[in-house]
């Protein structure tokens, strides 16, 4: 009778412990999406996963959002990691698309906490396409900010050298012999980007906002290709975008008006 007895308290103690260690295992499951780098702390993932889907090879969609005010560049790579934590051969360091560019500085233009989706494609055929969905089961994003240049105070002299350094005269440089300047000949005027290049450059903006909303409008649920479809004309759009974005100050009022127009149905 005493042995039974010893041997069910021993069972019961067995069957404490392993539940102890269910329980351990659950609490320190390990996150899906990790967040690395200078400029971690400006944001927060939004959703602890990750998406993958078959488009150009593999898409890989995670969420984020910003948490504090950031200035400068970032830049976003993403590694996808097996359950053992080893980097998933052909998924590292990979660089965020046009897309997912564009969500960023949405992002960082916006409202705290609002969620944007960073997007990375990955180039492979459809066997390692395959390896890498099976393998991964943690993205590290890491993201990196160009921290701006500290510039240094002059140093400041004790009052004693300062003295010092006021009284030894410096010897002023001869200015050089300029050459007059014939009045009779105009200067040349600084020249100008001709206003016929940004039409045709506003001409390959409106053709391209144009496939876009097409693709766009086109597209059927569900559907993958018509997805990569609608990203690739959107960033080939956004890159035309850009490239005028920076000669607005060339632009005429009507070349304004036109460009904004465009823009706007890209939003």
């Amino acid at each position: 009778m005493r042995i039974r007895t010893i041997i069910l308290a021993a069972l019961v103690v067995a069957l404490m412990a392993l539940t102890a260690c269910g329980t351990k295992d659950k609490t320190e499951e390990a996150s899906k999406v990790i967040l690395e780098g200078n400029g971690a702390e400006f944001f927060k993932v939004s959703e602890d996963n990750f998406v993958i889907e078959d488009v150009i090879g593999l898409l890989v969609t995670v969420k984020v959002e910003k948490v504090q005010a950031i200035e400068g560049e970032t830049e976003w790579l993403l590694t996808l990691k097996d359950a053992e934590g080893n980097v998933v051969e052909g998924a590292e360091n990979i660089a965020i698309n046009d897309f997912g560019k564009q969500n960023v500085v949405n992002m960082l233009q916006g409202e705290l906490n609002v969620p944007a989706e960073l997007k990375f494609n990955i180039e492979v055929d459809d066997e390692a396409a395959n390896v890498i969905k099976e393998k991964a089961v943690q993205a590290v994003v890491t993201v990196n900010v160009a921290q701006a240049e500290v510039v240094e105070e002059d140093e400041v002299l004790p009052e004693e050298d300062a003295k010092k350094t006021e009284a030894k005269p410096v010897a002023k440089p001869t200015p050089p012999a300029q050459k007059p300047v014939e009045p009779d000949r105009p200067q040349k005027p600084a020249p100008t980007v001709p206003s016929s290049d940004i039409d045709g450059k506003l001409t390959q903006y409106e053709n391209a906002v144009d496939k876009y909303m097409r693709a766009k409008d086109s597209a059927k649920p569900g559907d993958p290709k018509a997805v990569a479809r609608i990203e690739k004309e959107k960033s080939a759009a956004v890159s035309i975008g850009n490239e005028l974005a920076a000669k607005m100050s060339e632009m005429s009022s009507a070349q304004k008006t036109k460009y904004n127009n465009l823009k706007a149905k890209l939003n």
